[in-house]
């Protein structure tokens, strides 16, 4: 699954260098840099360390 994020993340990017950003943008967790790995990683702080499986490292520096 983390692929499949990636990759529309990445996708929408893309557009949104080509067209501008959607019209909610401004003010959103993405406008702020807040990606979905940051929500998994509050929902882990505040859910506690063995809510989540971190023995993956996820591969967002793409995006970054």
């Amino acid at each position: 699954m983390e692929a499949v994020s990636y990759f529309a993340i990445k996708a929408s990017s893309d557009l949104a260098k080509e067209r501008g950003s959607y019209k909610t943008f401004e003010g959103s967790l993405w406008s702020k840099g807040e990606l979905p790995i940051d929500s998994i990683r509050a929902l882990r702080e505040s859910r506690g360390e063995g809510y989540l499986n971190w023995t993956k490292a996820p591969l967002w520096t793409g995006i970054l």
